[in-house]
């Protein structure tokens, strides 16, 4: 689940926030700091992922409630039980929700269409 690219958003506590992660990975994950995820409703944050070069096979996307918790609701059509209902219940700061879907380019991704592998909280990691 190594990030081929990060959408980051261009707030400083975002790319505060990429940096911890970032620091986590192996070396080097390309990111690229955008505003076109900052402060945006899911819908403009699900468009600027769609237009991600299909070549990147896993992404992870560092952005602002409650932006990021409706595009995780948004796209979530099924996934673990368990990790639904806790996502569904409360999306805190910091939260991770990986999700995978069936599709060959990111212009596939739609409401719904995708499963919930894992959701992480920083509560769960302390």
């Amino acid at each position: 689940m190594i990030p081929g690219l990060a959408l980051v958003s261009t707030a400083r506590r975002a790319r505060e926030t990429w940096a911890l992660v970032r620091d986590n990975l192996p070396p080097p994950i390309p990111a690229r700091e955008t505003r076109d995820i900052y402060e945006v409703a899911a819908p403009a944050i699900l468009t600027t992922i769609r237009a991600v070069d299909p070549a990147i096979r896993n992404l992870v996307v560092v952005g602002h409630n409650p932006g990021m918790e409706d595009l995780a609701h948004l796209i979530a059509g099924s996934g673990k039980d368990e990790a639904l209902v806790r996502m569904r219940e409360k999306f805190p700061t910091a939260a991770l929700a990986v999700f995978e879907f069936d599709g060959s380019s990111w212009e596939d991704l739609a409401s719904g269409g995708c499963r919930l592998v894992d959701f992480v909280t920083a509560r769960q990691l302390a």
